[in-house]
């Protein structure tokens, strides 16, 4: 395929050649790769379409195929792929805004799924950015009644136009206690919370904690509040037929990631704002915008 949007694991393209074997693409798709190359095919994870989980996973940057060919993600002009690791991007979303699905909407997704959120669910998000504002649309496109959890008061306007219905500011002890035991389940992006205390003081009994941001250090629970049935979880991505049900999801709900788009010779410009935590909420590095163009995209 000829890579269009963000170089490493999420990546938007047109198919440009196709093997021998490959029935579902053809020549001028418009596809997308995320973070896994490929599994083994074998073992039950596989069988059962949990690829993700798949001890033998190989990454889309770095990974080494049967043949000995290393993938190099988008860092590329071209990428090379499996057919079973190729998800069709829908007409309704735009190539920069679906680049980003293909990993941090799909990490979302997956935790919501697996909870069975819908009417009648009250969902708290953690963290309102890369993975968080995308958190916030799906839970809401679901039917659930949304609140967005966060340190910072400033988001609090932009998390209610995401789909918050309402905004719970975790540094507020009042806030807290006026929200405890109230939702079902809690989404956590956050990589830097050691201390899930304030998290399950937020759930019902029987609720769900479902976590997809890792510290570095182990985390820490309160113990009694394991007692009350809260389901403490974490999910691993998605395999590749959930990837295409989120993006043909997202395309229904008309919901794509908030992107910047940066010419790939910016990328350190990236980098600083990424640093600067400026970005709302991703960068999408345009490595061949005009192809867009050529296939009849605007």
């Amino acid at each position: 395929m000829d890579c269009l949007y963000i170089p490493g694991h999420e990546i938007v393209g047109y198919i440009s050649k196709v093997g021998p074997n490959v029935r579902k693409l053809k020549i001028g798709d418009r596809v997308g790769v995320g973070f896994q190359a490929n599994s083994c095919g074998t073992c039950n994870d596989c069988k059962t379409s949990k690829e993700s989980y798949c001890p033998d996973s190989l990454w889309t940057a770095g990974g080494k195929l049967r043949d000995g060919y290393v993938t190099k993600g988008g860092f590329a002009q071209f990428h090379r792929a499996n057919q079973n690791f190729v998800a069709a991007i829908p007409n309704a979303l735009s190539s920069a805004e679906a680049a980003p699905l293909l990993c941090a909407g799909i990490t979302v997704y997956t935790p919501l799924k697996y909870a069975k959120v819908g009417p009648g669910s009250k969902v708290g998000i953690a963290g309102i950015g890369g993975l968080g504002h995308l958190g916030l649309r799906m839970a809401k496109a679901l039917g659930a009644e949304v609140y967005a959890l966060s340190t910072s008061p400033s988001k609090k306007e932009e998390a209610l136009r995401l789909g918050a219905d309402y905004f719970i500011n975790t540094k507020d002890e009042s806030d807290l206690k006026a929200h405890a035991k109230s939702l079902d389940m809690v989404l956590n992006t956050i990589s830097d919370l050691p201390d899930f205390t304030f998290l399950f003081g937020l759930i019902k009994n029987h609720g769900t904690l479902s976590t997809v941001g890792l510290p570095e250090s182990n985390i820490q629970v309160p113990p009694w509040d394991l007692l009350r049935n809260i389901c403490l979880t974490g999910t691993l991505a998605g395999s590749p037929s959930e990837t295409q049900e989120m993006l043909d999801f997202c395309a229904k709900n008309k919901i794509g990631a908030q992107v910047e788009i940066l010419p790939l010779e910016k990328v350190n410009e990236g980098f600083a704002k990424v640093l600067k935590n400026e970005v709302r909420y991703r960068i999408s590095l345009a490595v061949n915008p005009q192809l867009d163009q050529q296939h009849g995209r605007n």
